[in-house]
């Protein structure tokens, strides 16, 4: 006996070929979708970690910063202790600067002249006086110029006083101030 198949059996291929066909596709997506969750979650694992790394920069430079605004404090404080040591050292050297002015000008004062003022600003003495003649002024004032202590004498009047005998001068000259080796030091630093 002939036995004959009069299924569809093409349109059951045809339909298992569909469902393989779905299948498959559906694999495909779902691999696909994996993939790119797989994919977006690597990504966002990356930037965050950047983002940590900046974070964590970040702080770093805020605290450099600040650790800058110190030093530049410590160094605004270190010039005023500085100038202060300068004016303190600058005092302690005018201290004895007032005797030895005094002694010097006792010393180089020929007779015949008598000082009435002595005014000092800063390197500069101005000198008031009564002379018996113009030549003790001049003498006087070579007296400066060869002195190690006061430099540049200036003559600045001579003229005569109530009294006929005797005249009236002024003039100026600068102590001579030798350079402070630790100051010019400290100024270059």
């Amino acid at each position: 006996m002939i036995r004959l198949n009069l299924l569809p059996h093409r349109e059951l291929r045809k339909a298992q070929q569909v469902r393989q066909f779905y299948v498959a596709i559906t694999f495909v997506l779902l691999g696909a979708l994996i993939f790119a969750f797989g994919g977006f979650q690597y990504l966002d694992e990356l930037i965050a970690n950047q983002n940590r790394r900046n974070d964590y920069l970040q702080s770093n430079i805020d605290m450099l910063k600040k650790q800058i605004k110190d030093i530049d404090g410590l160094k605004q404080e270190r010039a005023s202790l500085l100038a202060r040591k300068q004016v303190v050292e600058k005092l302690q050297i005018s201290r004895s600067e007032v005797v030895q002015l005094l002694d010097q000008l006792t010393r180089l004062t020929p007779e015949g002249i008598y000082l009435t003022s002595v005014k000092q600003s800063d390197n500069r003495i101005d000198l008031s006086g009564m002379t018996q003649s113009n030549a003790r002024v001049s003498t006087f004032i070579r007296n400066i110029e060869n002195s190690t202590f006061l430099v540049s004498p200036r003559l600045i009047e001579i003229k005569k006083s109530g009294d006929a005998k005797l005249n009236e001068f002024s003039m100026s000259a600068e102590i001579k101030r030798e350079p402070d080796d630790q100051t010019t030091a400290l100024k270059g630093k």
